[in-house]
């Protein structure tokens, strides 16, 4: 027995021994890497920690110099180092840019040298304030170069410049926000527009309901002063009386045409016109005399080129144009001076900037100059905005002429430009589009044979339609009111020609009934007065021509056509 625990006992010393054999080996092995890897470091790292030399000191501050004159340099902000004078230490790249020099050439140069001269009081008290250390608000300036002016907002921190513990100067930056501003300009003008825009509209709404009235009952006012003034004698006192009431009742109807033209606004129905033609007929009319007699001491010339391209217009508008510039032109010269009207044609290779942006190709010109007062740059953007005038009150007019002008030229797809100098006069530029050989075409062929009905409750009218629309070869049935409906339930028609105002409807409200079973039913909308409002609801619904009453083949006829062509 004590043999075998013996032998138990040997064995387990023998187990110890060996188990202390491999530990010690493996904590040679640890020790060994251990003093491989310091040695790895201790030749990756030739310069053990400890206190740096000065050279390496220097060496160390060269590259973050360096570091940091790249930054300021190759920046995308305006970067500026200003001394405590106020004299430029440094600039990056972006500010020379502006100017389009050398740094060179604005090192040490007053800072209040670069700003526009309406800030740099502003612009002084600024950098005083960094100067001393202090902060601000942001602040906006703008710098005169080469290319225009720049608008620089710099911020409300700055970083002082210090040499031998001493301050040097400051360092601001700021951010170019000159295109901003352009877009809020942009953006400005835009809403001037559209507000202008709504306010033309409500008083083209209302300008035209009155005047519609008033031509009526004008009539007899305009043609009684002439009768009147063949029975009376020569001396006879009254007619002096006569005259002045002839005199204010062509004016009033120069207003009432004008009050026309805006009611119009947006739904002219276009027609070829020839510009000599319509100059000439302003030359030979009343209104043109009653202005050489109001205006004795103007003298009004004429000069037409030879020949002329048509243009897309209307007659009555543009002698509209011709009668208000004239009327302004002549008011605007104080005691003697000249007045032409002259016409040309012009092709433009490249756009032009005037008082609007006119895109290249060929125009007829009309130019209405006059040798009067001018006018002063500040006030040509808002000539053509209502009731804008600087003349005396009962000298000119209503003050809307010049609405007129911009409103038929612009529906007509022509272009205004002004050019004015004062005491030197104005010059009035009408650019209207020429026609092309192929949108030229006066032999067209407007005759058709398909079905089309028409809706108007005025027998008479009606009828007229009808006669036209026969002679073209169309197949017409016609209505009086919402019978229409029930026949379009059971036929088909090509097109349906509807006046605006029915007896117990109106035409836009009976189209919307037909298409409510016929969506593709098209339509044209005849009217002897349309107002905007109704030609946007027309638009809504689709209805795209909407022509004024009364109706003649040519007009109706292309309407008609261009409809059945597009649908």
């Amino acid at each position: 027995m004590w043999e075998m625990i013996s032998w138990v006992l040997a064995a387990v010393s023998s187990c110890l021994l060996i188990y202390l054999i491999i530990l010690l080996i493996k904590l040679k092995k640890i020790r060994f890497r251990l003093t491989s890897f310091t040695d790895k470091e201790s030749q990756s790292d030739p310069h053990p920690a400890g206190p740096k030399t000065i050279q390496e000191l220097e060496e160390s501050l060269r590259r973050l110099e360096a570091r940091a004159q790249f930054f300021f340099e190759e920046s995308q902000s305006f970067n500026i180092i200003i001394g405590m004078d106020g004299r430029i230490i440094d600039l990056n790249r972006a500010v020379l840019n502006i100017f389009e020099v050398e740094k060179e050439e604005l090192v040490g140069r007053d800072i209040l040298e670069l700003i526009t001269p309406d800030q740099r009081e502003e612009c002084a008290s600024y950098i005083s304030l960094h100067q001393e250390d202090k902060y601000t608000s942001n602040q906006e300036f703008e710098f005169a170069g080469k290319q225009g002016g720049r608008r620089i907002l710099f911020g409300e921190q700055h970083l002082t410049i210090v040499h031998d513990f001493v301050p040097a100067g400051i360092l601001i930056s700021g951010i170019d926000v000159t295109p901003l501003r352009q877009f809020e300009l942009q953006e400005g003008e835009l809403k001037q527009k559209l507000a202008l825009s709504a306010r033309m509209e409500t008083l083209g709404i209302m300008a035209g309901g009155i005047a519609h009235d008033l031509k009526n009952l004008f009539n007899p006012v305009l043609a009684y002063p002439d009768i009147i003034l063949r029975q009376l004698p020569p001396d006879d006192p009254m007619a002096v009386q006569v005259t002045r009431i002839k005199s204010a009742a062509s004016r009033a109807a120069e207003l009432i045409l004008n009050f026309l033209s805006l009611a119009r606004r947006g739904r002219l129905e276009l027609q070829l016109v020839d510009v000599n033609d319509v100059v000439t007929a302003y030359h030979e009319s009343m209104g043109f005399k009653t202005m050489e007699s109001r205006f004795p001491a103007v003298a009004i010339t004429v000069h037409l080129s030879d020949t002329l391209p048509p243009v897309m217009g209307l007659a009555p508008q543009l002698l509209s144009v011709i009668m208000n510039l004239v009327r302004n032109g002549c008011e605007a010269i104080e005691s003697e001076g000249e007045l032409s009207i002259t016409t040309s044609c012009r092709r433009l290779d490249s756009p032009h900037k005037g008082w609007q942006q006119i895109p290249r190709g060929e125009y007829v010109v009309m130019q209405i100059s006059d040798s009067g007062k001018g006018i002063k740059p500040e006030d040509i953007r808002a000539i053509f905005t209502p009731f804008a005038s600087g003349k005396k009150m009962g000298r000119s007019g209503s003050g809307l002429g010049l609405v007129v002008v911009s409103g038929v030229i612009d529906d007509m797809g022509g272009y205004l430009d002004v050019r004015s100098e004062l005491g030197r006069g104005t010059n009035f530029y009408i650019y209207l589009p020429t026609l092309s050989e192929k949108d030229h075409d006066p032999e067209r062929d407007l005759t058709g044979v398909e079905r089309i009905m028409v809706v108007d409750d005025n027998e008479d009218d009606r009828k007229d339609t009808c006669r036209v629309l026969d002679l073209l070869g169309y197949e017409v049935v016609s209505f009086s009111g919402e019978e229409a409906l029930e026949y379009l339930k059971d036929h088909g028609v090509a097109l349906v020609v509807l006046d605006l105002m029915l007896e117990f409807t109106s035409g836009l409200d009976l189209y919307s009934k037909i298409i409510e079973f016929n969506p593709d039913q098209s339509g044209i909308i005849v009217s002897g007065f349309l107002n905007p409002l109704d030609c946007k609801r027309a638009a809504s619904l689709g209805i795209t021509r909407c022509i004024d009453k009364p109706v003649d083949r040519q007009r109706l006829g292309r309407a008609v056509r261009d409809e059945l062509e597009r649908s």
